[in-house]
């Protein structure tokens, strides 16, 4: 489910549809660091207690990678780590760097 928490993707759908992965919104990420990161926390346990995987969106700043890290969300995107690019571009990448440590 990609951008979790905004507009009409909310609680609510998370036992309607069948999805393996909640993508937090980069909304969240905005937010003053302690009430995101309450939200962020809340809805990480509330994933992961569902079986889901949970990714934060939108990282742009080594703050926002922390944040996520301390809600206990360990898988993330955004132009902090890498811009979007084709897959061909992301294995060199991945040759010539390997294993980038994002968030851990």
């Amino acid at each position: 489910m990609d951008s979790f928490g905004v507009g009409t993707l909310s609680l609510g759908l998370l036992s309607r549809y069948s999805f393996d992965k909640i993508k937090i919104d980069r909304s969240f990420l905005m937010d003053d660091e302690h009430k995101g990161g309450a939200v962020l926390a809340a809805v990480c346990s509330l994933g992961r207690s569902l079986g889901f995987r949970v990714a934060g969106q939108g990282v742009e700043t080594v703050e926002h990678a922390q944040m996520l890290r301390a809600a206990g969300c360990f898988e993330a995107q955004g132009y902090y780590f890498a811009p979007p690019m084709p897959i061909e571009q992301l294995l060199k990448m991945e040759l010539e760097q390997p294993r980038l440590q994002a968030i851990a």
